[in-house]
């Protein structure tokens, strides 16, 4: 039985240097605002930063595809499905409680 996903807010992001790690920051900034706005009506708002994935984006040059990899401390590529998981858990029921987060799915680049 699937249940419609109302009070949930994602906000998805990437981008780990430069100007699309600056903008992810302000997305997240401005999601914890929107958290705590709505969280009184009963809305959650979380963000989700993810990392590198297999979607068909990847560097063109293998070398520049491993160098990015070993920045990683999982030392691989994810796949689409880790990052659609962490959303799913954000918009589930059991995390009701939580707002205002900022979940980081990128293979351990920020550890």
């Amino acid at each position: 039985m699937t249940q419609p996903l109302a009070g949930k807010v994602a906000l998805v992001t990437g981008g780990s240097r430069g100007l699309g790690a600056a903008t992810a920051r302000a997305l997240a900034d401005a999601g914890a605002d929107v958290a705590r706005d709505r969280a009184p009506r009963g809305i959650t708002v979380n963000m989700v930063q993810a990392g590198l994935m297999l979607t068909g984006m990847e560097p063109p040059s293998p070398d520049m595809l491993k160098g990015m990899v070993s920045s990683l401390a999982i030392q691989r590529v994810s796949d689409p499905a880790e990052t659609a998981a962490a959303i799913a858990f954000l918009a589930s029921p059991a995390a009701s409680y939580i707002t205002g987060a900022v979940l980081d799915s990128n293979g351990g680049y920020t550890a």
